[in-house]
């Protein structure tokens, strides 16, 4: 029997071995293909890989969605995908992990890395987006680490029998900042909170370039007593919503430093862990005045930033489920496809 030091080398090893054929990529673009309206893009620039969405539509656009540095895969480069481990404080075993928005795959890479027997459902809308991610950044999905070419709430509605999760976490979006709609509502954190185990917690990616950031605060807090803000001083904040309060400050810490001794994660998990703001400390403005959103009654300047679904060089699967997260197949969209208008 080998032993957990040995174990660790061997999925390392592993790890280095699928990404060999990129460590050798000379800099530039390695990956481009058109879907839907963007280009699923990757670059290369030394030991860094990207994954880019750029608009077919717009000159210039592009937010990179994933990065990894293919000399230290486990390292997390991006400063979000560090920060939603913070997950592990509410399920330091979690059973059952469930995650939307692939992008390359490397938070669900590392969390299968130290999480082995953990069954880990991913879900992406994209299979343009998943075939990025396994062909330029070592995602393998095997019996344990699993992905569904879906949009994420369709796939929760439809699946109930996958059971419940201890850790969902969601970051779905398009290259400028668009969120889909159907993934801020109070219908959508319902379901969330029927498909969360007892003492789980659920992550949102909000991005300052989106729209109603208060709006989609407020509508998870209509439904989750306790909510969690990680300020990261960038482009991102993190919300985390459970049943399930976390302890005390001086607990927390030690909590935190108990699961960075039992996982060496390469980033600073006990710093980022302290710095976790109830809801109450928050002070979002306007809070009083600021509607719950709901499936049936989006604000008339939500859909203001969605990009075009289409682009002059692709057209989204008829078939498929519309990129814009609405639910519905693109051919059947009255948003996006000249067919369902």
């Amino acid at each position: 029997m080998t032993s957990p030091v040995e174990e660790h080398a061997r999925a390392v090893a592993e790890l280095h071995t699928r990404l060999a054929a990129v460590r050798a990529e000379p800099d530039g673009t390695i990956f481009a293909e058109p879907s839907g309206g963007h280009f699923v893009t990757v670059t290369k620039e030394a030991s860094n890989v990207l994954l880019w969405l750029m608009d077919q539509n717009a000159d210039g656009s592009g937010v990179v969605q994933s990065e990894l540095d293919v000399e230290n895969p486990l390292a997390l480069v991006d400063p979000y995908t560090q920060a939603a481990t913070l997950a592990l404080l509410w399920a330091p075993t979690p059973a059952r992990i469930y995650t939307t928005g692939l992008g390359g795959g490397c938070l669900p890479t590392v969390l299968h890395h130290y999480f082995p027997m953990t069954h880990i459902q991913c879900v992406e809308i994209d299979a343009c987006v998943v075939k990025a991610a396994q062909s330029c950044f070592g995602f393998q999905p095997d019996h344990y680490l699993r992905v569904a070419v879906d949009d994420g709430r369709r796939w929760l509605e439809a699946n109930p029998a996958a059971g419940n999760y201890d850790i969902m976490l969601f970051d779905a979006f398009l290259d400028n900042g668009y969120s889909p709609y159907k993934m801020a509502t109070r219908e959508f954190a319902e379901l969330c909170s029927q498909r969360l185990a007892p003492g789980g917690v659920v992550v949102l990616n909000l991005l300052y370039l989106g729209t109603h950031y208060t709006e989609r605060v407020k509508t998870m807090a209509a439904v989750f007593p306790h909510l969690y803000l990680l300020r990261m001083g960038e482009e991102n904040d993190l919300l985390f919503a459970s049943q399930t309060p976390l302890p005390a400050a001086a607990e927390l810490r030690d909590l935190a430093m108990s699961i960075r001794r039992r996982h060496p994660f390469q980033f600073l998990f006990v710093r980022r862990a302290v710095k976790l703001i109830p809801l109450a400390q928050a002070d979002l403005p306007a809070w009083g005045s600021t509607p719950v959103l709901t499936d049936d009654a989006p604000p008339a300047d939500y859909f203001a930033t969605m990009p075009s679904m289409a682009g002059p060089l692709s057209t989204p699967d008829p078939t498929a489920p519309c990129f814009c997260g609405s639910g519905l197949d693109y051919d059947h969209c009255h948003r996006c496809s000249p067919a369902g208008a």
